[in-house]
């Protein structure tokens, strides 16, 4: 990391989590681009591939869903908590 002057506290917590956005995005694109090639240089034919895919997606959104359930109720405790 350089050495930054800022000139609060928000300013470098803002940088930072610029910083982790970029980290974060560009490990998402890096995923893509290899899944992507995979894909290109798969043994399989097309159909199959297809299967496969809509079988992880369906298994991703799921797991999405069931993550987001537990944010929400997550989110709600700590502002029930916070009501007192």
């Amino acid at each position: 990391m350089t050495d930054r002057i800022y000139y609060s506290r928000e300013a470098q917590a803002r940088a930072q989590q610029q910083q982790v956005a970029l980290v974060l995005a560009a490990t998402a694109i890096s995923l893509g681009v290899g899944a992507l090639i995979a894909l290109l240089l798969a043994p399989q034919t097309g159909e199959k591939t297809r299967r496969v895919l809509e079988g992880h997606l369906d298994e991703a959104f799921d797991s999405g869903r069931h993550l987001a359930d537990q944010v929400r109720r997550d989110v709600e405790e700590r502002v029930q908590n916070a009501r007192g």
